[in-house]
């Protein structure tokens, strides 16, 4: 996987692709987003896929009598196998030896295709995009996108090579010769094969499409499609609610330019297939029916930092890409879920942009518990975090040999192994920061490994601004890992027990200040599912907690007078919500305040991520020091000592000394002169 992900990493020609889709996408989604409540629609679009999932049975019961009572041939196929048996007794019932098809992913989740061409039978995949990676022997990429990964050289050069033809590198003229190549087919043979978006019970079919070229597909004498059952929903008002959302959630487009609706196609037969493959039974799943949420949007996957960095030729399951790719991969039992759940780094922007509003990243946590990937060294270090008396022991022990930092400069492998060649790592203090002695109160700071272990003076820089502030907060002597390092490296059995310890050490607390919005948004959030307790209220981001103390308090601040800029790290924005309040503060206090682009973008660090997929790592920060360097800042400020770490430490190995990385408390001790 590592060799995988480096050549993909270093593919300018893909990098060029992705960044170039990831960014219209965006543009055009935002326009939307001022005119549409994308919210609401997410809602409702929740609310009819729970629905149609609880009804699952009925509603399959419901569609196959009156799909029967119409006279025409249905189908239910348990899996892909009976699917592929039923789909070939016709075709060779009729003597079909060729059949077009239009986009449809289930024929890719049951590898029709492949299918077909052992069976001597011809598939001809009608979709531009799906037609073009069918052309170069390649699996889709992304579900509305499917040749995303093709440059314009790339495909100028396999049409030259399929074709014979010099095209110029000219869109228009290459779209042209495609759709050309692409109609001679629709002639050739009397047998359509598509999918379906939606279908009610009572039998309507709905099918969104941009090219048109579903109305071909269609109008022959034989059709036969394939639908999942987790595409059924009630009635034609939830349909059109769905197929209406899903092309400004999937492209950023207010409609498509297609939508096909009918309760019969032209022809004079019709098969319909009704697929479970394993969907029934995920729908009986308490936590992972919400996967069959899904619409197939495809927007995760170009939120996604991981999936827009290597795409989805490498982190695909047999059918799926991207952070969906692995939940639907997990349904389908793909056999190497152990490294697929692996590549998500937790950043939660998937979850941001969910039509349904699938916890796409707790679930992949969810999977990873069930898949463990860890080696000897790592599980060691990830378990020994439960005993921080042993973890302090180790501080100690190692702290004189990293005064300057973790770098190795002489063994380039180890280098290369332990994510060090891109980045280097801080000091080691001294002692753990937690050891520290501070006065009784109801307010308890939990400082966290990465100030325990890396910035002491992080720790101390809150206590001096407390007290300048006059509020009393110890600071809690942690008896564990709050239990996240464990968590998302598979761990959960030793996230729980970290957990509990670190419970038991908080739970006196009327508020539990934190350094780290990870450590945070675990106790915030997966405390809730572990002991079944709320600490919402009483968890906090510290720079937000002391930016709601200052409001409307008389303090003087003298401002850096530098440009300053503010990174928002993944589980302080996404995760609580708390990045926002703590920018408008600082841009309040500072006038050279450049903002940042993409400043909510994942810096790659997401712990032993950045060593165990280092290739990934590196380019994620090298995009955001990128960006820092364009917004022409001096200084970048966040709220995360691991977006400090990977930043700084990046910035260290290209010597760049112009850029000073600080987190906000820091930076708010300085301003208010404390």
């Amino acid at each position: 996987m590592g060799k995988r992900e480096e050549i993909f990493s270093n593919d300018q020609f893909l990098q060029n692709a992705l960044n170039r889709a990831e960014k219209s996408y965006f543009e055009k989604r935002r326009k939307l987003e001022k005119i549409f409540d994308f919210d609401k629609f997410k809602d409702e679009i929740r609310d009819i896929k729970e629905k149609n999932i609880k009804n699952l049975e009925e509603n399959i019961l419901f569609l196959l009598n009156n799909l029967r009572s119409k006279g025409f041939k249905v189908f239910f196929a348990k899996d892909s196998r009976e699917v592929l048996n039923f789909l070939y007794n016709i075709l060779k019932e009729k003597n079909i030896k060729k059949v077009v098809k239009s986009k449809s992913l289930t024929t890719e989740e049951i590898n029709l295709n492949t299918f077909l061409e052992k069976n001597n039978i011809v598939p001809v995949e009608t979709d531009l995009g799906e037609w073009l990676v069918q052309l170069n022997n390649e699996k889709a990429t992304h579900m509305t996108a499917p040749a995303i990964h093709m440059s314009k050289e790339k495909i100028v050069s396999l049409l030259k090579e399929k074709f014979n033809v010099n095209l110029k590198l000219d869109i228009k003229e290459m779209v042209d010769f495609c759709k050309k190549e692409i109609n001679k087919e629709f002639d050739n043979t009397n047998c359509g094969i598509f999918g379906a978006n939606a279908v009610t019970r009572d039998g309507t079919f709905f099918i969104v499409s941009n090219e048109g070229n579903i109305q071909h597909v269609l109008n022959h004498d034989i059709n036969i499609c394939i639908v999942g059952i987790d595409k059924i929903v009630e009635d034609i008002d939830e349909a059109f609610k769905i197929v209406s959302f899903l092309p400004k959630n999937a492209t950023g487009q207010v409609i498509t330019s297609w939508i096909d609706v009918f309760t019969k196609p032209p022809g004079d037969e019709f098969f319909i297939i009704i697929l479970d493959n394993n969907r029934s039974k995920i729908a009986k799943d308490e936590k992972f029916s919400k996967v069959l949420n899904c619409i197939k949007c495809g927007a995760c996957q170009m939120a996604c930092p991981v999936y827009t960095t290597v795409g989805g030729q490498l982190f695909r399951g047999n059918t799926y890409a991207g952070p969906i790719g692995i939940l639907l991969s997990y349904m389908e039992n793909y056999e190497k879920m152990n490294e697929l759940s692996f590549l998500c780094l937790g950043c939660m922007a998937c979850d941001e942009v969910c039509s349904s509003k699938i916890p796409i990243q707790s679930l992949i946590l969810e999977i990873k518990s069930k898949y463990e990937k860890n080696n000897i060294i790592k599980k060691f270090v990830i378990k020994s975090m439960r005993n921080y008396r042993l973890l302090r022991a180790l501080i100690s022990f190692a702290s004189p040999y990293f005064k300057d930092g973790i770098k190795i400069r002489r063994f380039k492998f180890l280098r290369d192994e332990f994510g060090l060649s891109f980045r280097t790592l801080p000091a080691i203090n001294n002692e753990s920061f937690d050891t520290i002695k501070t006065k009784s109160s109801k307010i308890g700071l939990f400082a966290g490994c990465s100030t325990n272990i890396f910035y002491y003076n992080l720790g101390k820089d809150l206590i001096h601004l407390s007290n300048f502030l006059n509020i009393d907060i110890k600071v809690i002597n942690q008896s564990s890992c709050c239990g996240a390092a464990a968590l998302y490296n598979g761990l959960k059995t030793d996230a729980i027990i970290q957990a509990q310890k670190t419970l038991n050490d908080i739970e006196k607390f009327d508020k539990i200040l934190f350094l780290d919005p990870h450590c945070a948004h675990m106790v915030q959030r997966d405390y809730s599912e572990f002991f079944n307790i709320d600490l919402s209220n009483r968890v906090v981001d510290a720079g937000f907690y002391l930016v709601g103390f200052l409001k409307n308090k008389e303090y003087k601040f003298t401002p850096l007078n530098k440009v300053v800029t503010y990174h928002y790290p993944c589980h302080l924005s996404r995760g609580m919500n708390q990045a926002l309040q703590i920018e408008n503060f600082i841009k309040e206090k500072e006038e050279k305040f450049s903002e940042l682009n993409e400043k909510d973008r994942c810096c790659g660090f997401a712990g032993t991520y950045s060593i165990m997929h280092k290739h990934i790592s590196n380019k994620l920060v090298q995009r955001k020091i990128d960006n820092i360097i364009k917004s022409n800042s001096e200084v970048l400020i966040t709220s995360c000592p691991g977006c400090m770490m990977q930043i700084s430490g990046a910035l260290d190995v290209m010597n760049n000394r112009n850029i000073k990385v600080v987190h906000f408390i820091s930076y708010l001790k300085n301003i208010l002169g404390a």
